[in-house]
């Protein structure tokens, strides 16, 4: 009984084995900057945009999590543009890429509060010398690189800023109504440059691409010394939660864009 239960057992590892590694990418998605399509490319994007605005809701109102507990938290993972959105956007004809754009050579300060720096530009924080800046963190050290893109004031969180659209939930709402920035195109513009950055340094070397170090609480009074979260750590094995909104994987899964289920690389 034993023998063959051990038999079993070891015949389902290995379905489960090939089935996993049928699960690969036929081909790479190859995700470009909003200004490299041409003007036709544009109006069909445009195009599918307003026409998801149009289709009815799914009748999901109410999120599956508390909108009051959320505060000004940020992940950065290949979801950022390959998640719901752009499976919507297919609705309405769109056959292109998730779409990334990069910051415009605009000033324009941040809103609406009072910060250390009142002089800080959303841009400023996305220039060609930051970006440098970011991508020559050292080897290995995820928790610096992820530290400082998500800086209160760093790029990802400025731009937010700028554009008063964030995921910070009802906390931070006068009015109680949470604010979704997920509706807003430009979220997912953002997001895939955030999402391209993270891939460049990843794209160095095999140490960056499969770097991670975080912790499973956010501790914002004291993140210089806990940048990405504090103690307990989360491990790769941990999954990353997505609140019902698309399918679970674990944060190993999520490492490697050119594997499945992503299965993208950026041009540039």
């Amino acid at each position: 009984m034993k023998i063959a239960t051990a038999f079993h057992l070891s015949a389902l590892v290995a379905f489960v084995a090939a089935a996993e590694q049928a699960q690969t990418c036929s081909s790479l998605e190859v995700r470009r900057e909003w200004r490299s399509f041409s003007r036709a490319e544009r109006k069909a994007w445009i195009d599918s945009v307003n026409c998801l605005n149009k289709l009815p809701s799914n009748g999901k109102i109410n999120p599956p999590i508390d909108t009051e507990r959320l505060e000004f938290t940020y992940h950065i993972a290949p979801f950022n543009a390959s998640g719901t959105y752009y499976d919507d956007l297919g609705l309405c004809g769109w056959e292109g890429s998730a779409i990334m754009k990069k910051p415009a050579q605009a000033a324009s300060p941040l809103l609406p509060q009072p910060w250390r720096n009142s002089n800080l530009t959303a841009v400023s924080t996305f220039t060609p010398a930051e970006v440098q800046k970011l991508l020559a963190i050292a080897d290995g050290n995820f928790t610096q690189f992820q530290g400082y893109l998500e800086a209160t004031t760093g790029m990802h969180a400025a731009i937010h800023l700028r554009w008063e659209a964030g995921t910070e939930g009802s906390i931070y709402c006068p009015s109680g109504n949470p604010t979704f920035s997920a509706s807003e195109p430009m979220f997912h513009l953002h997001h895939a440059n955030v999402d391209r950055l993270w891939w460049l340094w990843q794209e160095k070397n095999s140490v960056n691409k499969y770097a991670f170090h975080g912790g499973s609480v956010q501790n914002r009074s004291s993140s210089d010394i806990y940048p990405n979260g504090q103690p307990p750590w989360l491990n790769k094995t941990d999954p990353v939660p997505s609140a019902g909104l698309w399918d679970v994987y674990t944060i190993e899964q999520t490492l490697d864009t050119r594997s499945w289920p992503w299965c993208y690389v950026y041009d540039q």
